[in-house]
């Protein structure tokens, strides 16, 4: 086996020798690191070329997608500096009062009727006001779908107010269980928000309201 494997050997030199003898160069380079050359170029050196143009597509590479991730990233960096510009200009007095659209924050239409709105979260809220000819009282119950004897129900849907830490949370809304949204509306600055409001025990009686629940809401008239 042995002489079959030299045989081969030879026979593959005279072939390579034969066949590429003109582009294909034996030896050592003056600077000892060619072993053969293809058309008068080093061997080595070309793939060291090779390897440094793909390094070098690598890193292009690698650049594109931080810009496509900067890009992707500017809607979110925009809302960050608004938000900071606006605190700075009220720690400095600028600005005495805005007036914003009320946005919801609703991220779950399990809640709420989806016949008029298939989505709520981040849309504004339309505001509305009517005119009772014939009932001169209005009462808005919370924890109720129904109204006391006597009263006529408007409508019913769930308790809203603003984020327990908003210095407004202590006022509350009640809106329709099927709500409307103002179109063109979904700017999500994030100054007048709607929240569900859940229940929490301790001040409030318990179990006659349960502990993270969401208030329904009942608008009666007489």
């Amino acid at each position: 086996m042995q002489i079959a494997y030299v045989q081969v050997a030879v026979l593959v030199g005279v072939f390579v020798s034969g066949a590429f003898g003109d582009l294909v160069k034996g030896g050592v380079s003056s600077d000892g690191l060619c072993t053969y050359t293809f058309r008068d170029v080093c061997v080595s050196q070309r793939m060291s070329d090779v390897k440094k143009l793909r390094a070098t597509v690598d890193s292009q590479q690698a650049q594109i997608t931080l810009l496509n991730n900067v890009v992707a990233a500017i809607p979110h960096m925009r809302t960050v500096m608004h938000q900071q510009q606006r605190t700075i200009d009220e720690l400095k007095g600028k600005i005495g009062s805005y007036l914003y659209g009320a946005e919801y924050q609703v991220y779950s239409t399990n809640y709420f009727s989806t016949e008029n709105a298939q989505s709520l979260h981040d849309n504004n809220v339309p505001c509305a006001v009517c005119l009772l000819t014939s009932r001169k009282t209005k009462l808005m119950i919370p924890a109720k779908l129904t109204c006391p004897n006597g009263w006529t129900k408007e409508y019913s849907g769930y308790l809203m107010s603003e984020r327990v830490v908003h210095a407004s949370s202590k006022t509350y809304v009640c809106v329709d269980n099927a709500p409307e949204i103002r179109e063109g509306g979904r700017a999500n600055e994030h100054a007048a928000l709607f929240y569900n409001v859940e229940a929490k025990c301790g001040s409030l009686p318990c179990p006659k309201y349960k502990a993270g629940w969401d208030i329904t809401c009942v608008v009666c008239s007489k």
